[in-house]
């Protein structure tokens, strides 16, 4: 952690909230994601994702 907050020039206390919103927010979008993709199949889901 203190060498990311060296390399990106900011606060020790930012990277840690960085990185833990990001597997919070993964954690939700997987739980949102994966019965959408069981209903309509991964090709469409992925589709709306890379254009989001």
């Amino acid at each position: 952690m203190p060498t990311m907050s060296k390399y990106f020039n900011v606060a020790v206390y930012k990277t840690n909230l960085t990185l833990i919103l990001f597997f919070v927010f993964f954690s939700l979008a997987t739980l949102i994601w994966g019965p959408l993709s069981d209903k309509y199949g991964r090709r469409p889901i992925l589709i709306i994702g890379l254009i989001g």
